[in-house]
């Protein structure tokens, strides 16, 4: 899924026209918002006929004359975003955004006429600090956060002079933490302005399919007593080629052995954990009515040192997966360390990529095969390479 928006400024032109239409057409879109139109609505059904007869058009003439939005569609939980000019009028887009705000997949992008911090503007006219507040109060309300995003980062310019001209991240993309662990493989890239003042940006939601899983080294695994051998006997594996080769080969072998050592000793732990914790609570439950029972005390010592065993291993991987620096020892709150890892994984995610040919790569396979090129024509291998083994 494609979804997108555009401030085109002026949609009565035929050369605008024509260019939203190949921009439709090349990116295979399946929503755009096409923004700050200034077209008569009189107008406006001949120039949707023309251009876009085969699209569903929504416009908002019951709430500007000059139709500000027009959303084209071919339905999903999207929010698509003018902000006026006025900081006022804005205050009241910030407390719409807050009465619709969901924990459902959200996704919110547009046009939003001001910036969240000073770095996102390139002028010789300090931002207002009292705008930028309000607008990140409202996205902090909402739980939204801009979505992982390539191309250019100021989207929006004045196309003055070089003493007056002013360049500024004005559109974005943002999404909610539901909409980050439901589609982690979507991204957004912005496009040069062309014709327009603003940049169009391209959102794409890659099909989920079954990859190996990213590799992470967990600090947990060193603590283990067959950590060392387990890697040193997956070190000493040898290979015939280079020696560039022989050394990716071997990475290779130790990254599979961790792995099974981790099946063998860590995967879900979270369940493990849970399990310890109801074993001690039922042996201490069976105390109660039993309070001198060898047998019960025995297991009680035994229940209580297998829960302290497991307990700091869910802490450790927790806290590197989600990068939380404080945990609460006696609360792991797991919807919300799984909503911060999910967050983790959608910010290192790489939806496209350019080559050195100006070429872009998207999607999991064409970003796979960007690295392998590029990969091969540094380290000048000849040995063919697994794209699963790229997932690291």
């Amino acid at each position: 899924m494609k979804v997108a928006s555009w401030n085109v400024r002026g949609f009565n032109c035929p050369i605008k026209q024509c260019e939203v239409k190949d921009f439709l057409v090349h990116n295979q879109l399946d929503v755009l918002a096409i923004l700050e139109t200034r077209v008569k609505e009189t107008k406006a059904r001949k120039i949707i006929n023309k251009v876009f007869a085969k699209w569903k058009v929504i416009c908002n003439y019951n709430a500007h004359y000059n139709g500000r939005i027009w959303l084209l569609y071919n339905p999903t939980t999207v929010s698509l975003i003018y902000g006026n000019d006025d900081a006022s009028e804005r205050l009241l887009l910030w407390n719409s955004l807050n009465q619709i705000c969901t924990a459902k997949p959200w996704i919110v992008l547009g046009d939003f006429n001001i910036i969240r911090n000073p770095e996102e503007k390139l002028s010789s006219n300090p931002p207002i600090l009292q705008d930028m507040l309000a607008f990140n109060s409202c996205l902090a309300s909402c739980s939204l956060d801009d979505i992982f995003s390539s191309g250019t980062d100021l989207t929006w310019t004045n196309k003055q002079d070089q003493q007056t001209r002013v360049w500024s991240k004005l559109d974005r993309v943002l999404i909610n933490s539901s909409w980050a662990t439901s589609f982690s493989s979507s991204s957004a890239h912005f496009y040069e302005y062309g014709l327009s003042d603003h940049s169009p940006v391209v959102v794409t939601v890659f099909t989920e399919r079954k990859i190996p899983k990213r590799f992470s080294f967990l600090n947990s695994w060193i603590e283990h007593p067959d950590h060392e051998a387990t890697v040193k006997s997956a070190w000493k594996t040898s290979k015939a080629g280079s020696p560039i080769f022989c050394f990716f080969e071997k990475l290779k072998n130790v990254k599979a052995a961790l792995k099974k050592l981790h099946q063998s000793h860590f995967s879900g732990i979270s369940d493990k954990v849970k399990t310890a914790r109801q074993k001690l609570k039922d042996v201490q439950a069976n105390l109660l009515t039993d309070p001198f029972s060898s047998s019960l005390i025995l297991e009680e010592k035994l229940s209580v040192k297998e829960f302290t065993r497991l307990k700091p291993i869910e802490l450790s991987i927790l806290q590197q997966r989600a990068k939380i620096a404080h945990l609460q020892q006696t609360d792991t709150n797991s919807k919300y360390f799984f909503a911060k890892i999910a967050e983790r994984r959608h910010q290192q995610f790489i939806g496209s990529i350019k080559d050195k040919n100006g070429v872009i790569y998207s999607g999991q396979e064409g970003v796979t095969h960007a690295f392998q090129d590029y990969y091969s024509d540094l380290l000048g291998s000849n040995q063919p390479v697994s794209p699963d083994a790229l997932i690291c």
